[in-house]
C-alpha cells in the first residue's frame, strides 16, 4: 500500500517496529517515521490481528482526528478493537482480496493490490464510507464490495480460511505418510493445492483463531 501510494505521489509515512524493515523502507524511497504524524488523515493498520488492538490506542493518541483502518483479513474482531479503543467513529475495516503466499517487505510490491477486489466493512460513522470507498478505488483501481463486518467473515472463511486449513490439513497427511511415496510423486495439483500451507503458522492461527464461529460453520 505504502509503494503505490508513494508512486502515485500521496504523501506516506511509513512505522515498523521492525529496524530491518524500516531500513528497508527507507531504502525503496519510502518516509520512515517513529510513529503515526499526529496530522495524518488515514493510518493504515497492516499488523498481525493479535497486535490490532494494541496498536489501535496507539493510533488514536497519536493522530486524533485520522480515519483509521486495517487491512486484516478478519473484520468483525477489529471492529470490536476499535470501539475499545475508543475509535469507532472514525474505523473502517478494509480487506485487500491479493496477495500471495509470501510476507514481508521484501515481497511488496507497488502493484500487488492494484485491481483486486477490496472489501469494505460499512463502518459506524456512515459519512466515513464515501471517501474511504473513493480513495480505495481512485488508488488501487479497484472494485469495491461494501457488506458488513459479519457478512464478511463468512465469505471470507468459505474462499480464505477453510482452503488454508485444508492446505495445512492436506500437507500434514502427507507428511506423515510411511512410505514417503505420495511426497515423491507430488506435482501441480498438490502445489497448487498447498500453496499456502505451510508458512507463517502465528499468522494463520489469529487468522482462523479471529473467524473461529463462521470457520466452523463454514467446514461443518
Amino acid at each position: 500500500v505504502a509503494l503505490r501510494c508513494a508512486a502515485l505521489g500521496q504523501r506516506v509515512t511509513v512505522v515498523d517496529p521492525d529496524p530491518a524493515t524500516r531500513t528497508a523502507a527507507a531504502e525503496a524511497g519510502l518516509e520512515v517515521g517513529a510513529r503515526v504524524p499526529a496530522d495524518a488523515d488515514l493510518a493504515l493498520l497492516a499488523v498481525p490481528l493479535d497486535a490490532v488492538a494494541a496498536v489501535m490506542l496507539e493510533v488514536a493518541a497519536a493522530a486524533p482526528d485520522a480515519v483509521v483502518a486495517d487491512v486484516g483479513s478478519v473484520k468483525s474482531a477489529p471492529a470490536a478493537d476499535a470501539g475499545r479503543a475508543g475509535l469507532a467513529d472514525r474505523y473502517v475495516g478494509l480487506h485487500p482480496m491479493a496477495g500471495t503466499e509470501y510476507a514481508g517487505f521484501a515481497h511488496a510490491s507497488a502493484d500487488l493490490l492494484v485491481g483486486a477486489t477490496w472489501a469494505v466493512a460499512r463502518p459506524v460513522a456512515p459519512d466515513l464510507l464515501v471517501p474511504v470507498v473513493a480513495w480505495v478505488a481512485r488508488t488501487f483501481d479497484a472494485s469495491v464490495v461494501v457488506l458488513d463486518a459479519a457478512e464478511h467473515d463468512r465469505a471470507a472463511a468459505l474462499i480464505s480460511h477453510v482452503p488454508h486449513v485444508l492446505a495445512n490439513a492436506l500437507l500434514g497427511v502427507v507428511a506423515d505418510d510411511p512410505t514417503g511415496l505420495p511426497g515423491l510423486l507430488a506435482a501441480g495439483s498438490f502445489r497448487d493445492t498447498t500453496r499456502v500451507a505451510g508458512t507463517h503458522a502465528v499468522r494463520t492461527r489469529n487468522m482462523l483463531a479471529d473467524n473461529a464461529d463462521a470457520l466452523d460453520a463454514a467446514l461443518a
